[in-house]
């Protein structure tokens, strides 16, 4: 028998008991209604069950009574062994399947979405109120919960029995549930699944911390692992809730009285065995999940306290220290042993600071990272010793070497802490950093926000801030009351209505204006059973609103007002509009109809006998696809001419999407996948599996051959239409979600979520295309950091950085012949433009509208930007002149040598360029007379291509050939290399290197295909930026110095934070 979501309290306390309660109500349940009494009574002197055990059958009886409605379907069924009639709202009672001291769960299945549920009853008639109190508590905490990781709270009610107001709640149930660390026994789960298991349920945790939820009694019998290993969390009966809304009157809001001591002692953190319910907050669930780390691990307990009392197994959680994991499982490492350790401190401010926090170590550990925790040696054992016994210490202190030696002890302990704090913090950033960028590269936003979160202030830099900025995306959220959002569309502006969101519910129907979001009319809910979806009509005026009963309503769809009412032949699971005056109709039943708009007439009608109709589509060829509730896609025309199967998934079919040329189709399954279809085959083109429950809506975005899914794992996904792979996935923030539109631009998505919330969503933004079948050489950004200028082997375009599209582009004049190298710099004057061979120097005025063309015949070799708008360029042949915007010559000189990568020293505004030849040797020139000051040699180590200096000039970067230490950092006097830093950086040549954030941050790009973040003074990468299998051609960093702009010749990347 699977364990009941929230029920494995009653389980541990009177497993028996609960047990011969079950055995005698399903004996008793199989009888007459006449015959129950007798039965009971004849149990109760033939079996030896107290008064008790048979009172508490006779109130399951009640219930249940209770729960009976009678209609056609209980008629006939004398004697119901499957609750036939029992009905809780939407929930249909099936079994009993737990009982404990406090509530009775049931197995149930819900009519829509058909799916098995738990439903938990409190036992009113035993429990006092402070007991009801927690339970209501727990529909109140857990219905806010939506994470893959926690069981779901799909419903919740009253219900009087025996004129008792009976509360009940139902959850998600779990089959084949175990205990998660008999699950991991049974499976014998090594040490790294083990630790996934946890993460899991820590994913949890964390979302419940997030709503200010603290659950208080975490143990292996509240998270469950089901039968495909995926975890949930259970029971928030004793959770405590922050209230989001302050009021000094009422502070925290709970079901504990000051005193109360409430959780499992194994699993209660120091603080908690107080019983003051102010001293328990998101490092009081930490501890425990230390505990359980603990056990999981080495199948023991941190202390051992069976046998003892309340009183003796406080005292030992209290004062006992936790031995090393190692001295029960030696395959425990150091690191893995520090990560619980720090979890189990004794002191709040000593353990993790927050779920996140322990989840990132986890995570570190498991990739082989530095992890933030160290265990314990000798010094520090002895410190938290002298922490908690004052006294002791202090005596003992005096004796052996006195108070003057405690000071200088205590003193050098404190400055040896506050520099393995400082190295924790970096090896902590490191390790979230790292985190959120494997997230990053998964897709994962949510798990980017959770690792982001765990990185220490004192260490966040421009690449949080960047990370950040893909999470935090200013999205707008619409809320309506709770009820799921099963339809949402974005229709683009017409010369006679604005752009409009529709959206409907089981709340309503809603139109709002875009983008201001702006309601414009609204349609309440149908008085029976409330709204279902909706269809736009293809003239656009009109949309049709379906009922979860057997209604639906044709709308003016720029007003809202409604123009029929008609009534359809049962509850309606799809449709589709076939012109302007007729619909199909798609019947939970089976039955397949076409109405008339115009009288709401059934033209015709056929049943396809193969179970409910749950998606339809109709493509311009004339086809329409129907999707089954049993997972059949099914085939015809408008006329029912023929109806095919062409396809069987085996899993209710919940929406048929095709992208603009109408050769792709997308079906979103209950199997937690979406099948790409090729539309003329019908067969499989790719498979999205990369969900985690039920598939409810997609949106091809052909313009960048991608698709974004929604599922019930509270996700929305962005795939890749070429490899499958998903390039973007948001999780936590939202609830369920239902629904999916696309605004024009793809850039932004409207979710309809379950808890009755519309969503606009900014989605991640794809590198942009280059124009055409050109081939990017160098770029620049504008002087105000609004546009990106692209030299290309054809010509040159300017990219508008808002919209991120291309706005303007010059090239059918130039002749370029496919150059191959060039270079461009843009300054207040116009865009400078320089090619290979003999095109000589062009300017463009910033639209690109003309140009003027300088110098033709000579080969540009590099240039520069001057703050008044001119330039300072080099040529092939050894010239380097200074122009003025205007194009005007205002000074020059020559070189025996080739001078091809320039830097302005900061402070001392010195212009150094260097020599083609090793790259490490140059001048030093004044920037407007161009007058040479100096000579420099010895700038890096081998050749080099590229060198910069940081904001105080104090230091140089340089990116070149010598692999694997290409990037260095050195100080910028001679002799320079030396006291240098080699940074592991590029497999391929490092072309590029800017120092960024006030020179805390160095960036570099190579021929390797890398964009890579690091700190000037560590020899290892922080992150990587952008990763293509090109070598990377052209790379600037904003004026601000904030942003990122990078092309490796087919594709431009931005980094905007």
């Amino acid at each position: 028998m699977s364990v009941s979501p929230g029920f494995e309290d009653g389980l541990e306390i009177d497993h028996g008991h609960g047990r011969r309660v079950r055995d005698l109500f399903d004996k008793v349940l199989e009888c007459q209604a006449e015959d129950r009494e007798r039965l009971l009574d004849d149990m109760a002197r033939e079996s030896g069950d107290g008064l008790e055990t048979i009172d508490e059958v006779r109130a399951l009886l009640s219930f249940v009574d209770a729960t009976r409605i009678e209609d056609e379907e209980t008629e006939g069924h004398d004697s119901p062994d499957l609750l036939v009639g029992c009905r809780l709202g939407e929930f249909v009672l099936r079994r009993l399947i737990g009982f404990g001291g406090t509530s009775a769960v049931f197995e149930a299945i819900q009519d829509r979405p058909s799916r098995t549920v738990a439903v938990k009853v409190l036992r009113t008639g035993i429990v006092g109120p402070r007991s009801r109190r927690r339970f209501e508590r727990e529909v109140e905490i857990a219905g806010r919960l939506d994470h893959p990781s926690v069981a779901r709270v799909l419903g919740s009610g009253s219900i009087d029995v025996d004129g008792r107001d009976t509360p009940w709640l139902a959850m998600e149930f779990v089959p084949e549930s175990q205990a998660i660390t008999r699950y991991a026994e049974n499976k014998k789960c090594d040490l790294r699944k083990r630790i996934r298991l946890v993460r899991e349920a820590i994913g949890g945790i964390i979302a419940a911390h997030r709503l200010g939820v603290i659950h208080r009694d975490i143990k292996p019998g509240n998270v469950l692992v089901d039968g495909s290993g995926r975890v949930r969390v259970i029971d928030f009966g004793i959770a405590r809730l922050v209230d989001s809304t302050p009021n000094p009157s009422r502070g925290m809001m709970t079901a504990t009285i000051p005193g109360q001591v409430l959780g499992t002692v194994p699993f209660m953190a120091p603080e908690q065995l107080g019983g003051d319910p102010e001293a328990v907050d998101v490092r009081t669930d930490v501890y425990a999940l230390g505990v359980l780390l603990h056990l999981i691990l080495t199948g023991r307990l941190p202390y051992e306290v069976s046998g003892c009392d309340f009183i003796e197994s406080a005292r030992r959680i209290r004062e006992s220290e936790v031995a090393s994991l190692r001295r029960l499982e030696p395959s425990i490492d150091r690191d893995l042993d520090g990560i619980v350790q720090k979890a189990l401190s004794k002191e709040p401010g000593s353990r993790y600071q927050s779920a996140e926090s322990l989840d990132a170590d986890l995570e570190a550990w498991l990739d082989h990272r530095p992890v933030a925790a160290r265990p314990l040696g000798s010094i520090g054992r002895s410190w938290r010793f002298a922490r908690r016994n004052p006294a002791v210490t202090l005596l003992g202190t005096a004796a052996v070497i006195g108070a003057v030696a405690t000071t200088v002890v205590m003193a050098t302990m404190l400055a040896r802490e506050s520099r393995l704090r400082s190295s924790a913090d970096r090896a902590a950033a490191n390790a979230g950093i790292a985190a959120a960028s494997g997230a990053m590269q998964q897709g994962d936003l949510g798990g980017m926000h959770r690792y982001l979160e765990s990185v220490p202030d004192s260490e966040r830099g421009w690449e949080h801030r960047w990370l950040s900025s893909l999470v935090e995306t200013g999205n707008i959220i619409i809320q309506h009351d709770p009820g799921d959002v099963i339809s949402v569309d974005v229709l683009v502006s017409s010369p006679t209505r604005p752009g409009m969101l529709l959206a409907t519910g089981y709340r309503g129907t809603w139109a709002y204006k875009l983008p201001e979001a702006e309601l414009l009319w609204e349609l309440p809910e149908f008085s029976q059973g409330g709204n279902w979806k909706h269809v736009v009509l293809p003239d656009e005026k009109g949309v049709v609103v379906c009922g979860l009963g057997p209604r639906m309503k044709v709308l003016d769809l720029g007003t809202g007002v409604p123009l029929a009412t008609f009534d359809t032949p049962g509850s309606i699971g799809a449709m589709w509009p076939l012109d302007d005056d007729q619909i199909l109709l798609g019947g939970d039943d089976g039955r397949l109809s076409r109405m008339d708009l115009a009288d709401g007439r059934i033209i015709d009608q056929v049943n396809v006998e193969l179970g409910g109709i749950t998606a339809m589509l109709g493509l311009e060829d004339g086809r329409i696809f129907l999707g089954t509730m049993r997972g059949h896609i099914l085939e015809t025309d408008s006329e029912f001419s023929e109806i095919l199967v062409v396809r069987d998934f085996g899993r209710m079919i919940s929406r048929i999407r095709a992208d603009d040329s109408q050769r792709r189709i997308a079906v979103c399954t209950h199997g937690d996948t979406v099948e790409i279809l090729d539309a003329g085959t019908m067969e499989t083109v790719i498979r999205l599996d990369d969900h985690l429950a039920d598939v409810w809506d997609a949106r091809f975005d052909d313009e960048n051959n991608r698709i974004i899914t929604v599922s019930l794992d509270e996700s929305l996904r962005v795939f890749d239409l070429f490899t499958g792979q998903t390039i973007e996935r948001r999780s936590g923030p939202h609830s369920y979600v239902w629904s999916l539109a696309l605004e024009a631009d793809a850039r932004h998505a409207w979710i309809g979520c379950h808890d009755g919330s519309i969503r606009r969503i900014e989605l991640v933004s794809p590198p942009v295309s280059i124009p055409g079948d050109e081939v990017a050489l160098s770029l620049a950004w504008s002087p105000d950091g609004r546009s990106v200028a692209l030299l290309t082997n054809q010509g040159v375009h300017r990219l508008d950085l808002a919209s991120q599209r291309w706005v303007a582009g010059f090239g059918h004049e130039l002749s370029l012949n496919d150059a191959s190298q060039g270079d461009i710099v843009w300054t207040d004057s116009g865009i400078w433009c320089g090619w290979e061979g003999d095109r000589g120097l062009v300017k463009f005025a910033p639209d690109l509208q003309n140009k003027s063309e300088q110098f033709q015949g000579e080969a540009v070799s590099g240039m520069f930007p001057m703050s008044d708008g001119g330039i300072v360029v080099g040529f092939e042949n050894g010239r380097l002149l200074r122009i003025a915007p205007d194009g005007q010559v205002v000074a020059e000189n020559r070189f025996d040598e080739i001078l091809v990568d320039f830097v302005l020293h900061p402070i001392k505004a010195e212009l150094y360029g260097r020599f083609r030849g090793s790259g490490r040797d140059g001048v030093v020139v004044d920037p407007d007379t161009l007058e040479v000051r100096r000579g420099f040699s010895g700038y890096g180590d081998g050749s080099t291509f590229s060198m910069t200096f940081s904001p105080d000039g104090e230091s140089i970067a340089t990116g070149g050939r010598e692999r694997p230490g290409n990037v260095m950092v050195f100080p910028n006097q001679p002799p320079w290399v030396q006291g240098g830093i080699r940074r592991i950086g590029h497999s391929g040549d490092a072309r590029f290197v800017e120092f960024m954030d006030g020179g805390r941050r160095l960036v570099s790009a190579g021929d390797d295909g890398r964009i890579l973040m690091a700190r000037p003074d560590d020899t290892q990468p922080l992150l990587t930026l952008f990763e293509s299998n090109q070598a990377i051609r052209g790379f600037a960093v904003s004026p601000d110095r904030r942003s990122i702009a990078a092309t490796d010749g087919r594709q431009l990347f931005l980094a905007v934070p």
